[in-house]
């Protein structure tokens, strides 16, 4: 009895071994092929013109000009939205202190009329 526990103990040891083997050498793969990439993304970069290389600089300052502006829009929709559901819910809080307000009166107008009625 005692074996077989320790060999269920010895084959899980090694499955987790082989697994962290296997995620190991996945995970070079895909770092040496992003530093593959990135090597040959330099390399194309650096054959560009100068004239290319300001042309290209522009289109980036201009993308990240309009990321940036979205960016703003989206922060002022999404502040916005926020502010319009607060007041959706204040407005409705106000709305009910006053029917709660106007049925408190209205009772005690009635307990008032009742009180009147008993005593004449």
């Amino acid at each position: 009895m005692g074996e077989s526990i320790n060999s269920g103990s010895i084959s899980g040891g090694a499955i987790q071994a082989g697994g962290a083997i296997v995620s190991t050498i996945i995970t070079s793969a895909f770092a040496k092929a992003d530093a593959t990439a990135q090597r040959d993304l330099q390399d194309e970069l650096a054959r560009l013109s100068l004239d290319q290389q300001k042309e290209l600089e522009t289109h980036l300052q201009t993308v990240q000009g309009e990321v940036e502006k979205q960016k703003i829009v989206y922060q002022y929709l999404a502040d916005k939205n926020k502010q319009d559901a607060l007041n959706s819910m204040k407005s409705k809080r106000y709305t009910s202190y006053i029917i709660l307000g106007g049925g408190i009166i209205l009772l005690a107008g009635v307990v008032i009329l009742l009180s009147r009625k008993k005593h004449e």
